[in-house]
């Protein structure tokens, strides 16, 4: 049997079994954006998403396998989307870095990112997941500063300081419109792709 899981940017079709395990994964990323790592428990999650706590077993050995796959869930559902995004995108590589940021500033690429770093303070397979995420994003960046015609050694420390100070940003504004976030971003952007 078929049903659909809506996310907030597409609805995906899949198996019941699916479904649940994926409702799961969902239910505990907002969770943790909302109320913090302490929060994401299986009773609280059980009774969010009106399903019994035996459904957690049913997909998951423990809730150590279960959070190890939640920060997999976010690196590959929305921590790498932008770079997916990234290589379809045309033009000047100074526009395409442009759009891509325009992209990753907009709500859903980055909902979940501060809420995973924090997380990721304290635990140790989140840490590792962040820092292979950042380690992407800053190969992608660093290329794309290379492209713009930057050295390997300024093009790398342009993309480290763009991308922290983005990362920065959305972590000491974190209720920003988009368009606040578009014009901070923009300022800073044009400062480090101009030689």
């Amino acid at each position: 049997m078929c049903m659909a899981l809506r996310q907030d940017w597409k609805i995906v079709m899949v198996n019941k079994e699916r479904l649940d395990k994926l409702a799961w994964l969902q239910m505990a990323l907002d969770t943790l954006n909302e109320k913090g790592i302490e929060a994401v428990k299986v009773g609280i999650l059980a009774r969010k998403l009106g399903i019994t706590r035996g459904s957690f077993y049913w997909h998951f050995k423990n809730r150590r396998q279960f959070l190890n796959e939640v920060a997999d869930f976010w690196r590959d559902t929305y921590a790498v989307v932008g770079l997916i995004y990234a290589t379809e995108l045309k033009g000047s590589a100074r526009n395409r870095y442009w759009e891509l940021n325009k992209y990753l500033l907009s709500e859903l690429p980055h909902r979940y990112d501060t809420a995973i770093r924090i997380w990721a303070l304290h635990d140790t397979y989140a840490d590792k997941v962040v820092k292979a995420v950042d380690k992407m994003r800053l190969a992608h960046a660093s290329e794309t500063f290379r492209e713009m015609g930057f050295g390997n050694k300024e093009a790398a420390t342009r993309a480290e300081l763009f991308y922290f100070s983005l990362i920065g940003h959305l972590v000491a504004r974190p209720r920003e419109t988009v368009r606040q976030r578009n014009n901070q971003a923009k300022h800073r952007f044009d400062i480090m792709t101009t030689k």
